[in-house]
């Protein structure tokens, strides 16, 4: 994909836009889960390639309380995300924060130095960039959860395999208090705008949803005039 992206967009820096640390959930079917070594891999690959940069899509879980986020899907839309619904780090948080933390400290060495890249025939690939007195390396095998970040004379800076470890041995997620269920469900008719009683707000810009609605209501309704 980035060999056609750089065929097509000569000269443009290759951004990954969504980089997904699961998917949604939908009713009846499993949760989804996505390794967070497969995820490191991919992103020291993405960098090893020339990546400029990455956004996670969600970093963030959410929970749709009393509202429906898409059809079929769950009220969770948690994304198995590296902060949970609560805003609590996971343990995928946690692990891919060593490799984010590792990334932003020697990122001058990355953007500035000179680089050098290595491919073998088993499909593994090697990147090293260096500046005077600096340097750093990647190195990516064929399998999906094995790559190493290396400092200066060869030390290993990060392993997706013994950092994940690490975590996982060190990693005591919270308990949480069990509550009975709801004892019934409720649900609400949203009044049409001719049926509201509430005075319309005028402004010459446009406004943001919540500071209209204040979460009461999914809806607001835009009207304008114009003058030819």
């Amino acid at each position: 994909r980035m060999r056609e992206f750089r065929k097509a967009h000569p000269g443009m820096p290759v951004i990954w836009t969504e980089l997904w640390p699961s998917w949604y959930d939908t009713w009846g079917f499993q949760r989804h889960f996505r390794d967070p070594r497969n995820i490191a891999c991919h992103i020291l690959s993405f960098i090893a390639e020339g990546g400029s940069g990455f956004n996670y899509y969600m970093f963030h879980g959410g929970t749709n309380f009393g509202r429906t986020s898409m059809y079929l899907q769950t009220t969770s839309y948690d994304f198995d995300a590296l902060l949970d619904e609560h805003g609590r780090p996971t343990l995928k948080g946690l692990y891919l924060a060593r490799l984010h933390y590792l990334l932003a400290e020697n990122s001058e060495t990355i953007l500035e130095g000179k680089c050098e890249i290595r491919k073998d025939a088993s499909g593994g690939m090697a990147a090293n960039w260096k500046l005077p007195g600096k340097s750093i390396g990647v190195e990516c095998r064929q399998s999906p959860f094995r790559a190493t970040v290396t400092g200066r004379n060869g030390k290993i800076l990060f392993d997706t395999e013994k950092d994940y470890s690490s975590i996982c041995a060190s990693y005591n997620p919270p308990k949480w208090k069990v509550l009975p269920p709801p004892s019934c469900w409720q649900a609400w008719a949203e009044p049409m705008p001719f049926e509201r009683t509430d005075n319309p707000i005028s402004s010459a810009t446009p406004l943001e949803q919540l500071s209209l609605t204040h979460d009461k209501s999914d809806y607001c309704w835009y009207s304008s005039e114009i003058n030819l």
